[in-house]
């Protein structure tokens, strides 16, 4: 059945039914349904005054907080379509996604205004709003599913980070569809990835769309033992957390997850060992494998775990589409494979995202006409590798291109590359991922320009600053090792079996 209705409709519809209910909860802080919709709506009357129009561009740089919730709501009320940007980014990047996204706005506070060096207009929300004349409030704008809802910047291969454009069609497909995770008003789900991680879509909408309580973690790091008092102080029953923090948990602190219901863990291929100790530890734990690139609106598909699957030699599946979301294996001519058979997995339904901001060639390449389903569909091409059971479960086999993903974050090594060939002593560079489980980091061997002197010039300490200063942190490598040439296949491709080893001892040196 089509999607007919936005967000804004979803939450509406929960101001209605219980707007007394509490919607934001940070103990002692507290915001009903009522007050958050009222709150929010302010602010959108205030957006549209400053001219906000329909798919317009509202960048937010806030820490985690409800300002940051009460903003994502006011841009959408208004009309247009939030920017989120993480206040730990280094400012070129965060100058750069206002660059490219077009954003018209700015909404931060004063503490960060002051980060960002691109020039466009700032409204401060920790500053009481302007009064407006008495006058008939502002002609509120017709929100409709095809509307923009916010971009999200992912990695991307050349350098350049991608905004994906992400409609309200595509967020309310993902709140409305997750059978495998129930949420219901008796629910608190906790505020805990980094608005700028498309997960936060999951925690946010999911709560504020079904009726149920949205705890907010403090800003800051989170570590297992911080994690675990936060979720029995605010009652959390629905956790989403990446894999590698899933894992640490699961060593250090697995009895922190014993409040909740179930946990929703992905990101990254899951560790069967780390869900034995988790499950063990909280016999009551219902836990879901969420698996879907930012292209498709945070899930694409969710898988159940059961006693079969911790079976290390298996691994978990993916499992199956969530609602309103098709799964395609092909091979490389885009023809269906049989059962068993590996193929890359496209993506198509309501929650395949308009494209990428900006970028109608790129969009081209990966969002490609379906042919499975109804004239004017599309499908993603999610780059992985994937097989299907003949049970209809999709099991993941690995990538097709160099991306990976690290403690929840999509890498492309490509731009970590690009952006170290920028340092001017450095020749030429190869990022890739070394080791397994928690012990999992990126790579850096790089070729410096002066080929003689100890280190020709640079060393580890320069290259991670430089990186530090334009990437964010996930996206700095955790060792360099030193190289007088990248070792190459026949063909002319970099030869990772010849790669020497970055955990030996004269790794940080030349070879």
């Amino acid at each position: 059945m089509p999607i007919s209705e936005t967000v804004l409709d979803l939450f509406a519809r929960q101001v209605s039914a219980r707007g007394a209910s509490t919607a934001l909860w940070s103990p002692p802080y507290r915001r009903s349904f009522g007050e958050l919709d009222a709150q929010a709506q302010e602010l959108a009357d205030h957006l549209v005054g400053l001219g906000i129009r329909p798919d317009d561009r509202v960048a937010i740089l806030l820490p985690r907080g409800p300002e940051q919730v009460v903003a994502m709501l006011a841009v959408l009320k208004a009309g247009g379509a939030y920017v989120p940007l993480d206040p730990a980014h280094p400012v070129e990047r965060i100058d750069f996604l206002l660059r490219d996204s077009g954003a018209r706005l700015l909404v931060t506070d004063q503490r960060l205004t002051g980060r960002p060096t691109h020039p466009v207009e700032r409204l401060h929300i920790d500053l009481p709003l302007p009064a407006r004349p008495a006058a008939a409030p502002p002609q509120r704008p017709a929100v409709a599913p095809d509307s923009l809802a916010y971009v999200i910047y992912t990695s991307g291969s050349t350098g350049t980070p991608k905004g994906v454009a992400v409609t309200h069609r595509c967020v309310v497909r993902l709140v409305r569809g997750l059978d495998e995770v129930a949420v219901g008003p008796d629910d608190t789900l906790l505020m805990l990835a980094p608005t700028a991680f498309d997960a936060s879509t999951f925690e946010v909408w999911s709560a504020l769309c079904n009726g149920a309580r949205l705890a907010i973690h403090p800003p800051g790091p989170v570590g297992p033992r911080e994690l675990g008092a936060e979720l029995r102080r605010t009652g959390v029953t629905v956790l989403w957390l990446t894999a590698q923090l899933a894992n640490l948990v699961a060593d250090l602190h697995p009895q922190a997850l014993e409040p909740l219901r179930t946990l929703v863990v992905g990101g990254e291929v899951l560790s069967v060992p780390h869900l034995r100790l988790l499950l063990a530890a909280n016999p009551q734990l219902r836990i879901v494998n969420g698996y879907g690139p930012t292209e498709t609106t945070t899930f694409a598909t969710t898988h159940p775990v059961a006693p079969a699957d911790l079976d290390e030699a298996g691994g978990v599946p993916i499992g199956r589409p969530i609602g309103d979301t098709r799964c395609h294996v092909v091979d490389p001519e885009g023809r269906p494979v049989p059962a068993g058979v590996l193929g890359e997995l496209l993506v198509g339904g309501a929650g395949v995202a308009r494209g990428y901001l900006g970028r109608p060639g790129l969009t081209a390449e990966r969002f490609v006409p379906d042919p499975f389903g109804p004239p004017g569909g599309r499908l993603y091409r999610t780059g992985d590798l994937v097989r299907r059971r003949a049970d209809g479960v999709i099991e993941f086999a690995s990538r097709i291109d160099d991306q990976v993903k690290l403690r929840g974050f999509r890498i492309e090594p490509g731009e970590i590359r690009a952006v170290l060939t920028q340092h001017p002593a450095v020749r030429d560079a190869f990022v890739t991922v070394s080791g397994s489980g928690l012990a999992t980091e990126l790579v850096a061997y790089v070729v410096p320009v002066a080929p003689g002197g100890p280190a020709g010039g640079v060393d580890a300490a320069q290259l991670r600053t430089h990186l530090g200063e334009r990437l964010p942190e996930p996206l700095v490598p955790g060792r360099f090792v030193l190289l007088d040439r990248l070792p190459l296949t026949s063909n002319g491709k970099v030869d990772r079996r010849a790669l020497p080893d970055p955990a030996a001892p004269t790794a940080s040196g030349r070879r």
